[in-house]
């Protein structure tokens, strides 16, 4: 039993077999040589048989329930894999690259595939169902109207957006020649949520980090993003020796706007100051507000020398 649960049914077979054979004979080493080969295959066929079949189909029930457990801890140790490389993903590209691997990995049983596809490509009849957010299995009309991005031979084809938005940039696209089973569905759907939960950290990181990165009433950088531009021109310029040059930019008479007019009036005149100076720096350029009415304008090697 244990040799049919762990090595598969042909293991199963051949050592619930050799167990068979033993017993029959051993039972029947004392029966004159003549009479062996009977009394082994009458023992065989009358008394160990049902045996053998009993057990052997224990085995093999068993061996199909491990199996089956066995199948499902490894989905949910890709599943777990996948989730932790996506809440650490740091571009949208790898959010995806990582749901196509997860979703190959998990259908590798199945004989699926899974690709990703340019949203462009989707037909324009199942663009608003797969604007929902669950899979989307494509009926024969669609998978019709799609034969051109499906493989040859393919009589199933699932779509899912992986952004939770209504045209995202690319799909995922899930193929193969028989039809997925409701797990097999269902854990995709988990791994597209999951997907979308990622996205929308990401893109939440990246506003938090343009936020602290960013003047609120300018738009300009701030003194922590000038801060850093200027450490990489220091360095690029001790071991290049290429040169950098710093503006540095006040406001005469700004005070008494604010005194006069009040601050609103102020600063409106400061985003005026800001837009006109991004307007006239040179592209690679960094302009910055330090605070108040002081203004930095970082012009690196990339900037035109005689600019």
């Amino acid at each position: 039993l244990l040799r049919c649960t762990y090595g598969g049914w042909r293991g199963g077979l051949a050592a619930a077999l050799a167990y068979l054979l033993a017993v029959t004979i051993g039972d029947n080493v004392a029966v004159p040589p003549d009479d062996l080969a009977a009394v082994a295959v009458s023992g065989l066929l009358w008394r160990d048989l049902p045996n053998f079949l009993v057990f052997g189909g224990i085995g093999i029930g068993l061996s199909a329930v491990l199996r089956g457990h066995e199948r499902n801890v490894a989905r949910d140790q890709v599943m777990l894999a996948a989730g932790v490389r996506l809440l650490a993903a740091t571009t949208r590209e790898e959010i995806d690259r990582t749901v196509r691997d997860a979703a190959a990995d998990l259908l590798a049983d199945t004989g699926a595939r899974a690709d990703l596809l340019p949203y462009e490509t989707v037909p324009a009849g199942t663009r608003d169902r797969l604007g929902a957010g669950h899979p989307v299995r494509l009926d024969p009309a669609e998978r019709a109207a799609a034969e051109h991005a499906l493989p040859d031979g393919t009589t199933e084809a699932v779509l899912l957006n992986l952004t939770g938005r209504p045209a995202p940039d690319t799909v995922l696209l899930i193929t193969g020649r028989r039809r997925l089973p409701a797990a097999a569905m269902s854990r995709l759907a988990s791994l597209a949520t999951t997907a979308v939960l990622a996205g929308r950290g990401l893109e939440l990181r990246e506003q938090l980090r343009e936020q602290a990165y960013t003047d609120a009433l300018t738009g300009l950088a701030n003194r922590a993003r000038f801060g850093d531009a200027l450490a990489a021109a220091v360095l690029d310029t001790r071991s290049t020796g290429r040169p950098a040059a710093l503006l540095l930019l006040d406001l005469d008479g700004f005070k008494p706007v604010n005194d006069r007019l009040g601050h609103a009036a102020g600063d409106q005149l400061l985003r005026v100051v800001a837009h006109r100076l991004r307007a006239v720096a040179p592209a690679g350029s960094t302009v910055a507000r330090l605070g108040g009415d002081e203004f930095v304008v970082l012009l690196t090697p990339e900037v035109d020398a005689d600019r």
